[in-house]
Order: C-alpha cells, then structure tokens, then sequence
C-alpha cells in the first residue's frame, strides 16, 4: 500500500499566494506518485474562514475535490486555534471520485480498496452487526486522533489537583491507544495512526509558536496503538521521530523563523515492512535579516550571516536612531540584497531617551555613567563634579572585601 501524508496546510487569506503555490505542486506530484491512501494530519485552515472571494476558501475546496480525484483522503481536526470545530465539514458534502473522511473525534475506521468489487470507500469501527463486509477483509485499518482537549476526555477536574487531572488525561490517552491496539491485531493489513499532537523529543522550526499548556505525548504511549506507520501533524518542521513515525511538517514557510525545506512524505507499506521517502515541495522560502546602520548610512551589521535570500520573500528590519532616519532609502537597502523575489522593509526607530539609558547601563566607569546621565537631561557637569566621582569610585575600589 502506497500513502502519501501531509499536514499543517494552513489554507490563510493572508498567506493564499503561498497556499495555492504548495497546493499545486503537492497535486502534480500525486498525479505521478497515484498513492492509495492520502491522510492529512491536522491543521488544514489557518484560521476561521469567511466565505468570500478573498478567502481561501473557494481554492481550497477546489484542491480538496482535486486531492480526491486522485485517491481517498483523510483529514482530521487540528488545533483549535487554526482547524475551528465544524470548518471541516464542508468536505462531507463533496461529491468526488474517491471518498472523503473527515473526523473530529478521536476513532477507528476502514479502508476497503477497489479490488473488492466496490467502489473505495470507508466505513466506521465497528462495523454493524448486520454489515456484509467484514473487517478482516479491510486493506487498511486507520486510527485518528485530532489534537487532544482533555475536556474532552476528563468529565471534570474538580477537588483534584493539577498533577492528579494530568494523570488521570495520560491514562485516558493511554486506554485508547490500547483499544486501537486491539482492532485488527490479528490481521496483516497496514494500520495507520494519524495523530495532530506534540511528542515529546519533537524539534520545532525556528520560528514556530506552540500553543501554552500543550498536551506531551511520548513515543512509548504511542507504541501501544501498535500502527505500522504514524502520521503525525502539528509541529512545521518535517522530521523522523522513529523510521516509521513522522512528522510531514507545514507544506509552505508559516513564519520567518521557518528556513528548512519542506516536504510531504510518500509511505510504502508491504507485509509490515514500512519504507518512507521524501518529496520536497517547492516552496518560495522566507528570510529575515536584521541590520544596524551607522551614521553615515551604511549597513555596519547584519545579525544573520547567510545568504539565503536568494529568490526569497525578503524582510529587511532595519534598526536606527532618530538621528539616523532619512540617512538610506529602500533602494540602498535592497542593493545590498540582491535577487530576493519580494522585498518588505520594515524601519524600527529607538527613542533617543532609550538609546541614552542603554548606554548608562553600559558604561563601565562611575565618571562615564555620570556623563551620559547628563546627556539626558541635556546638561554639562562641572569638572569638580567628574573629579569627584574619580575620587569615589578610588576609595570604592580600595576597599578590601
């Protein structure tokens, strides 16, 4: 069995270019790849989305009915803050090719293939008791498991303390991984785990923000759901936690912080044996320099050293006193950045007032601490004053601890 695994899409209004740019690269790639099995783990919209011809809406149903002309697919609930309760079911009423599964809930379903004399299609475990098909026939059992609210799993955590309510949520995870474990164990078909969650040991991209009190899931829960192959979506940087637990990683650059490639993952699964391969989608990176200018206007530092913005969407903080606004134009700041694809320069000014105080909490003497004070209030201190402070900070420093 053949299963490509994607995740954090991030369909956004603000970020469509780069949206719709990924989104049909990842459909000519599955044109030649023909995989099985498409699941998409969490994280499909960036947002809430209104329906309007400036939203993403509109081409990311269009790329959702595309995706499933080419094989079934599966998507489930991300985190709330992106995937709201309800925004996936629009898909339920598509009519496609191939099925469209979509879950909020944590559960089982499986995958009947064409093979069979059907047409491919999903049907929910377990199967009811009148069901002609049984499930040791499935061509592949999948557990799904959206991002993990414990309200969801404790009834309530009142009298008990916070360890107690976290103890009692890992048991409860631990139960339901235990329960897919006993779906099908006996059967030699693929089991699929699609996850949108934080495991622990998990890198993130550079820039990447996590939600506070993010639910930790270890890989030794994780291997009590027994899946030959785990899905995993929520953290943006493709990675492998184990050689048959992945994360895809987001399909385009979500933040500045971002600068690794990106990738979708094509899984082959034959009599339990897991092979994974990744496809770099190509995807106009993002790249961030932050830079100093002296006082006759020229750059004198740039805190990143690489040369990444090569065809790049470019974005240029540039740091200045008050003094030094007005000293360089845009254009000069691009000359020094040649060949970006976009340019975005953001001017960050420092009060006056502020570059002064720094430089008192800089000073290394009591005489220039005084001195930059007195520029503040725009005084000039009397040479007796200075004296006097050399004089202090000597017997200060003659003093025996």
């Amino acid at each position: 069995m053949k299963i490509v695994h994607t995740a954090d899409w991030h369909w956004s209004e603000t970020k469509l270019d780069r949206s719709i740019q990924s989104s049909q690269f990842i459909l000519e790639r599955l044109k030649s790849i023909r995989p099985d099995l498409h699941v998409i783990a969490g994280d499909f919209w960036d947002r809430r989305q209104v329906l309007a011809s400036t939203s993403a809406v509109i081409p990311a149903v269009d790329t959702v009915k595309a995706l499933a002309a080419i094989s079934p697919l599966v998507v489930i609930l991300g985190n709330h803050a992106h995937d709201v309760p309800g925004s996936l079911e629009i898909f339920k009423h598509l009519y496609t090719p191939y099925p469209i599964y979509i879950t909020e809930r944590a559960e089982t379903i499986l995958l009947y293939l064409s093979e069979h004399g059907h047409a491919d299609r999903f049907e929910n475990y377990p199967l009811p008791t009148d069901s002609e098909t049984e499930a040791e026939n499935a061509d592949a059992i999948i557990h799904l498991f959206p991002y993990p609210n414990k309200s969801h799993y404790l009834a309530s955590r009142a009298g008990r303390s916070i360890e107690e309510a976290n103890r009692e949520f890992t048991e409860k995870l631990q139960e339901l991984f235990v329960g897919f474990h006993a779906v099908g164990a006996e059967t030699a078909c693929p089991k699929i785990f699609v996850g949108h969650c934080n495991v622990r040991e998990a890198r993130i991209s550079g820039g990447e923000m996590l939600p506070g009190q993010e639910v930790m899931i270890s890989k030794h829960d994780l291997d009590l759901v027994g899946a030959d192959y785990y899905a995993l979506g929520h953290i943006h940087l493709n990675q492998e936690l184990r050689n048959n637990m992945w994360y895809a990683g987001s399909i385009y650059h979500h933040d500045f912080g971002e600068t690794e490639e990106k990738y979708f993952n094509v899984v082959d699964i034959e009599q339990g044996q897991v092979s994974v391969r990744r496809e770099r989608i190509i995807t106009r990176p993002l790249s961030l320099h932050i830079i100093t200018i002296g006082t006759d206007g020229v750059i004198i530092r740039d805190e990143s050293k690489a040369n990444d913005w090569h065809g790049a969407d470019l974005r240029v903080r540039v740091h200045l006193s008050q003094e030094q606004v007005g000293l360089t134009s845009d254009e000069e700041i691009i000359k020094h950045f040649p060949g970006a694809a976009t340019y975005h320069i953001q001017r960050i000014v420092t009060p006056e007032e502020r570059v002064r105080s720094e430089n008192i909490s800089l000073a290394k003497t009591l005489r220039s601490r005084l001195i930059e004070w007195a520029c503040t209030i725009d005084k000039i201190l009397p040479a007796a004053v200075l004296t006097k402070a050399d004089e202090m900070e000597a017997v200060i420093h003659s003093i025996e601890p």
